[in-house]
């Protein structure tokens, strides 16, 4: 078989601001030494079209949707792998003679991106949500949400924050690990306000065009 190497992976991760969130650290595969047909095949994954993340914001600030972004734990590692993929123990932890069987995706994975995508998808179905395929591949309706997928960061938007808690209830419930964050600040990096000047000279010129 093909046995892959790993590294780890130091990150310092932090807020818009400049202030230390969170200090992670990762086991990931060198994707690069894997070989097509024998270590993955399909790897295509969708990306969210930003003329949607744009429309959504602004729709969020016209008429007041609340907003939540869910961070997930180790997002890849969610998802089932389906071909046989090996990779040497990581450094620490190796055994001589020993090398390890995946029964998940790891970040590094060719085909990681891919897995986790379905894998949500088949959460968001299960929890209610409809995938917009024709739209944006990456948006996802329900009766009372508006979901979005960029890779392994999400939002959602609803007019009631209530509707948003239900769902990530549900997504825990179906297996999910996450985090919620309070706003987009996190999946855009900027931190979004809205001047009310500049709001209702907006509006009101629209109203003068229209009129």
């Amino acid at each position: 078989m093909n046995v892959l190497p790993g590294t780890w992976a130091f990150k310092c991760k932090g807020f818009p601001d400049g202030a230390v969130q969170k200090l992670k650290a990762r086991f990931c595969v060198q994707g690069d030494r894997q070989k097509k047909d024998v270590d993955y095949f399909k790897t295509f994954a969708p990306v969210i079209n930003w003329n949607t993340v744009r429309l959504m914001l602004i729709l969020s600030q016209v008429i007041g949707l609340a907003t939540k972004q869910l961070d997930y734990t180790a997002a890849f590692v969610h998802a089932p792998i389906n071909e046989d993929v090996y990779v040497e123990m990581p450094q620490g932890f190796a055994e001589h003679g020993q090398v390890l069987k995946l029964k998940r995706s790891l970040y590094g994975l060719k085909q990681s991106s891919r897995n986790f995508f379905l894998f949500l998808k088949s959460k968001l179905e299960a929890a209610g949500f409809t995938n917009q395929e024709e739209i944006d591949p990456c948006l996802f309706l329900s009766d009372k949400c508006i979901f979005l997928v960029y890779v392994d960061d999400t939002l959602f938007y609803s007019p009631k924050a209530e509707f948003i808690e239900e769902v990530i209830a549900k997504l825990k419930d179906l297996g999910m690990e996450l985090e919620v964050k309070d706003s987009v600040a996190g999946f855009l990096g900027v931190h979004i306000e809205r001047d009310e000047r500049d709001y209702l000279s907006v509006m009101l010129g629209w109203r003068r065009i229209n009129e």
